[in-house]
């Protein structure tokens, strides 16, 4: 789908600005890769125009194209401050913020609360529908108000912030896995205007299991080339 689409070119961008960190000592034209990053936001998203028919967008048919990228860069922030003003009330501890652990609780009869759509509601102002992303804060003030915000971002923050320091300070040929884990997360960091992918999927017993997989695959594909 879409999304995957951000996630490829989320961890693409990762391991591409790191390498050329690399291996340039830090000598990075940071100017230069804004404006590449910049075109490729443009290409991605009439890209993203172009196929939304295809991918079921068919409420889209007559919006132009500069209407569907304002939506989709823009939407979720306004869908925030509306939120803020009608805001939905968790009735859970971590309800938005912490799906898969609840899910799991629940499958261990653990929590006994009923299972419940981790979507959340859609959204229109002025009778045109603006969906129902609402950014990663949205989560985080349902479920703790501003001290999740802040707590909550705060560590997002650090957690990515140590990450990418770490790989940086050390040889990268010695910490491969390291960086595939990196880019695979950098999704928390893209995605981070549209909606939180830190808690709900990195955060959870299917991550464990996601990050078993990839060293398997690290050790047949690279550490021993058996493939």
């Amino acid at each position: 789908n879409r999304l995957m689409t951000l996630y490829f070119a989320g961890a693409g961008f990762s391991y591409y600005y790191i390498m050329l960190s690399y291996y340039r000592r830090n000598k990075v034209d940071s100017t230069k890769i804004l404006r590449y990053v910049i075109l490729f936001f443009i290409v991605l998203m009439a890209g993203f125009y172009s196929v939304r028919l295809l991918a079921g967008r068919v409420s889209s048919e007559q919006t132009e194209l500069l209407q569907y990228i304002s939506s989709y860069a823009g939407g979720s922030i306004k869908l925030f401050d509306m939120f803020i003003n009608d805001p939905v009330i968790s009735d859970l501890w971590g309800k938005e913020t912490f799906i898969p652990i609840h899910k799991t609780l629940q499958s261990w009869g653990i929590e006994h609360y009923p299972s419940y759509i981790a979507h959340k509601e859609f959204r229109e102002l002025n009778g045109i529908g603006l969906g129902n992303v609402y950014t990663a804060y949205r989560a985080w003030y349902a479920d703790f108000g501003m001290s999740g915000i802040v707590f909550l971002g705060g560590f997002v923050a650090a957690f990515y912030n140590y990450f990418y320091y770490k790989i940086r300070s050390r040889s990268i040929y010695n910490h491969r896995f390291m960086l595939i884990i990196y880019g695979y997360m950098s999704s928390g960091l893209f995605l981070h205007s549209i909606q939180d992918d830190f808690f709900p999927y990195f955060v959870s017993l299917g991550f464990l299991s996601i990050l078993l997989l990839f060293w398997v695959l690290y050790y047949i594909v690279i550490k021993k080339g058996w493939l």
